[in-house]
């Protein structure tokens, strides 16, 4: 009945979340999405930087590649969480007691330290230089040409002929209508201006022909043209790869016995290291001119006896053709 009369006594002992002996920072965020209506995700803003990976979570403090310093834990915490109990005695009789919670602090797991030093070699390339070499034509030439390669008739469409032979020569009316009096209808000529290696008015073959009145090596394109200096058309010139590689005569051969011509078939045979020229007339009645290159030898087919050449090269005749 005497212990009744005397006063219990209650020890209490303030603690603060950041005293280490109670408590460990274990804490995190919760991120929850209001249109989902769930819980979400979690973080932790107590490290200085953290990774969040599908099935991992990775935390760690302030320092790049450092291996001193880059530390990442991952571990389980274990879920049962130890206790202690002490029992305190007072006098003279009353007695309390009290239960201490002690937390682990110590994480079970592997520590993984990482760096960044990249495996293999690493190679700059830098691409090479690249020189352009300027091509200039020469500067002798003297002599300029007018070149005709299509014409327009009225509102009609423009016509191109430098695709073929007969092409060029077909347009000859054409080009003379244009070119005469008689043009009241806007008809016009296309032209273009250029240049050739050679020292005379004439176009031979062999010449080197540019394209216009540059200084550069622009050739002029492949193709049949006339050379038009203000007098009847007659000879239409091949040019290929910027060379003079045949010259026609588009005005046919007559003769006062027959309108058909017997042609004969030719070999022809350069014997000598030098280029040589050829001419004849061909079976349509149009006079070609060529050249045949060193110990180069070609067979033609031209109205008899109309083929002449130069003395290196040999002509024999063969059977009709």
């Amino acid at each position: 009945m005497a212990n009744e009369n005397k006063i219990p006594v209650v020890i209490r002992t303030q603690v603060y979340l950041n005293d280490p002996e109670y408590f460990c920072n274990k804490s995190w965020t919760l991120s929850f999405n209001l249109n989902t209506k769930s819980w979400i995700s979690f973080h932790s803003y107590i490290p200085n930087f953290y990774i969040g990976e599908n099935n991992f979570f990775y935390s760690g403090k302030n320092g790049c590649c450092d291996t001193d310093e880059f530390k990442v834990i991952a571990g389980t915490i274990d879920p049962v969480i130890p206790t202690t109990t002490t029992t305190t005695t007072f006098y003279p009789s009353p007695t309390t007691t009290t239960t201490t919670t002690t937390l682990n602090c110590l994480l079970s797991g592997q520590v993984i330290l990482t760096d960044c030093i990249l495996e293999g070699d690493g190679i700059i390339t830098v691409p090479p230089t690249t020189t352009t070499t300027m091509c200039h034509r020469p500067s002798n030439l003297l002599s300029d040409f007018l070149f005709v390669q299509g014409y327009t008739l009225g509102t009609d469409p423009e016509v191109i002929f430098t695709d073929s032979l007969i092409d060029a020569c077909s347009a000859i009316p054409d080009i003379e209508y244009v070119i005469s009096l008689s043009n009241t209808d806007g008809s016009t000529l296309n032209t273009f201006n250029g240049q050739a290696n050679t020292t005379s008015e004439v176009l031979q073959l062999g010449n080197i022909v540019y394209y216009g009145y540059g200084t550069d090596c622009t050739f002029v394109p492949n193709g049949w043209y006339f050379a038009y200096s203000g007098t009847v058309l007659e000879y239409v010139y091949h040019i290929e790869s910027g060379v003079i590689i045949e010259i026609t005569n588009c005005n046919p051969v007559t003769t006062t016995t027959t309108t058909t011509l017997i042609c004969t078939e030719y070999e022809l045979q350069n014997g000598a290291q030098a280029d040589a020229v050829y001419s004849y007339t061909n079976c349509q009645g149009f006079f070609i001119s060529n050249f045949l290159g060193e110990f180069e030898a070609t067979i033609i087919c031209a109205a008899t006896n109309t083929v002449s050449a130069d003395q290196i090269i040999s002509i024999t005749p063969g059977g009709p053709c």
